[in-house]
């Protein structure tokens, strides 16, 4: 009997967690203008508070194109901002996987999650790895992208307390 070879397909469902304190700094800077405004019948702050909201959309837009997904034996990342680089891996080509936290110096850079698992192995791009934001994805799909990986590759050592 041939086994069956469906395509396991898994889409990292995003948090709102990254995004959650954004509407609370705009409202408590807001608050706070609200008593000069009212002493000194001058609205101008509000038109600083619209560039603050509009500047806060454009991230979380940009932020909103970041993407982990499993297709084909294969995890695949799109890149926040405005290029939409996409990069696979092949679980083969998987060499490791760790749990990481930022350093002062990359958080600065802005360009890796805080809080990630790191998948490193050969991509598609030439990059040596696919960061997982522990943050911006709902930590059930990122257990079921370790099981999925620990499945096919139980060779790899996956980060404790995410293989559940």
């Amino acid at each position: 009997m041939e086994k069956n070879n469906k395509n396991i397909e898994l889409i990292l469902h995003r948090t709102i967690a990254p995004y959650a304190g954004i509407p609370i700094v705009i409202f408590l800077i807001t608050l706070l203008w609200i008593p000069y405004m009212i002493k000194n019948n001058d609205w101008s702050p509000l038109a600083s508070v619209a560039i603050m909201v509009a500047l806060c959309l454009l991230i979380i837009s940009m932020g909103s194109s970041y993407q982990i997904w499993y297709s084909n034996n294969t995890i695949f990342r799109k890149a926040a901002g405005f290029q939409k680089i996409i990069t696979s891996i092949k679980l083969e080509d998987i060499k490791n996987i760790k749990e990481e936290v930022s350093d002062l110096n990359t958080l600065l850079k802005l360009n890796r999650p805080l809080r990630r698992i790191t998948i490193y192995g050969k991509t598609s791009d030439g990059s040596s790895s696919i960061d997982v934001s522990l943050k911006h994805f709902k930590l059930e799909d990122i257990h079921k992208l370790m099981k999925l990986i620990h499945e096919h590759r139980p060779d790899i050592s996956i980060p404790k307390n995410y293989l559940i």
